[in-house]
């Protein structure tokens, strides 16, 4: 390689990296320097809801536990061996009003029956005898005491025998009442429409009167007993306590495999006193037909007793109230509006009821404010502030 070769060779990289490094230094010198602009406050961003003026009713929630109306042990009045059971005396059987659920062997008082039949005709008899010789002895007396009118002894003209006459057949016709009414006895039926909750008898089995054998309950009306606080009372309709008329309508659910059921009912009494310990006070919601027996309605759950279920009593209606979500009311019943101007203000209101989820406020807000939700730590009035949507202060 020749001296001129090597020195191209060396000396072109150089010239090479002069040149660049010339042309960056003369790049920044021609360069404009930028503008310095203050940084914008865009506001914190917070979630808002738009208020509404509205009617709306009173929702007091509770929850509590079905129960039969009606509950009573099937006890016999009469001794005998049972001869007849219905096939629906079983537990969880059903049975109308009126059917026959167990007979009772009943020769034992037909014979009975038929014997106090037979004393009442006897007495019938001795009474018709004693009649007619009473007034055969009256008729002698006032024929031989004519002139002196003088009263008979009462022996004489048979008063005490026809007394005791007449005592026999009236205690003849009680007995015969009495067999009548042991019969009836020895055939049990169901004294309303019920499901048999429990049975303790077989065929050809001895029962003593007085002896417990099934426990049934109605099937016509269904109950749940709900707890509440007085002031849930004041919003509500209870017959007997607030009022004489029909009690507040309810709405009772029940969650079952993913799917909820709903049934409708009304208050029908409050069980007048208060918990020593809770202080609060029970009501009684009804539920008609609660084992769809009655109405047979197609698809209609069965409202069981001893389900546990939530409830809503549908009180009073308030006129022109704002419902609010809770998070929305902050400490000292004070809410966050989000003003024209997009700035924070702080408003006391009046809240008039609150329940799990929603507030109703009567005073403080006007319709179309745009209350805050968001929770903001050191939150002052006059904040900026900006929404999902873009809102922001100008």
């Amino acid at each position: 390689m020749s001296a001129r070769e090597k020195i191209i060779r060396i000396v072109l990289p150089v010239l090479i990296l002069i040149c660049g490094v010339g042309l960056m230094i003369f790049l920044n010198a021609i360069r404009p320097e930028p503008r310095k602009e203050p940084a914008k406050d865009l506001g914190a961003l917070v979630n808002t809801v738009t208020v509404q003026k509205e009617d709306r009713h009173i929702i007091v929630s509770a929850t509590g536990t079905v129960q039969p109306s009606q509950e009573v042990n099937v006890i016999p009045q009469v001794n005998g061996v049972i001869t007849y059971i219905s096939p629906s005396m079983v537990a969880g059987g059903f049975a109308q009003k009126d059917d026959l659920l167990i007979e009772i062997e009943d020769t034992d008082y037909r014979i009975a029956l038929e014997q106090a039949k037979g004393t009442r005709a006897r007495s019938e008899y001795d009474l018709a005898i004693i009649e007619s010789q009473a007034r055969v002895a009256r008729s002698e007396w006032d024929r031989l005491n004519r002139e002196t009118q003088e009263e008979p002894n009462p022996l004489v003209v048979y008063e005490p025998q026809l007394k005791n006459a007449r005592a026999a057949l009236a205690a003849a016709e009680a007995t015969i009442e009495q067999a009548e009414l042991n019969l009836l006895r020895t055939k049990i039926r169901a004294p309303f429409n019920c499901r048999v909750r429990s049975e303790a008898i077989d065929l050809g089995q001895y029962v003593n009167s007085g002896m417990s054998v099934a426990v049934i309950a109605g099937t016509d009306t269904a109950e749940i007993v709900l707890p509440l606080s007085p002031d849930d009372l004041g919003w509500i309709r209870v017959p007997g306590w607030n009022t004489t008329g029909k009690g507040s309508p309810a709405t009772i659910r029940q969650h079952r495999a993913d799917k909820e059921h709903t049934w409708h009912g009304y208050v029908i009494r409050s069980l007048g006193e208060v918990d020593t310990r809770s202080r609060m006070m029970k009501v009684v919601v009804g539920v008609q037909d609660p084992y769809n027996r009655l109405t047979k309605e197609a698809g209609r759950a069965v409202l069981s007793a001893g389900a546990f279920v939530e409830t809503e009593i549908k009180g009073y209606k308030l006129s022109g109230v704002f419902p609010l979500p809770r998070a929305a009311v902050r400490d000292n019943e004070t809410v966050w509006i989000m003003d024209d101007e997009n700035m924070l203000r702080m408003h006391p209101v009046t809240i008039v009821r609150s329940d799990r989820d929603t507030v109703l406020v009567s005073e403080g807000l006007t319709h179309g404010d745009r209350v805050v939700i968001t929770s903001l730590a050191g939150a002052v009035d006059g904040m900026k502030l900006r929404t999902e949507t873009g809102e922001r202060a100008e």
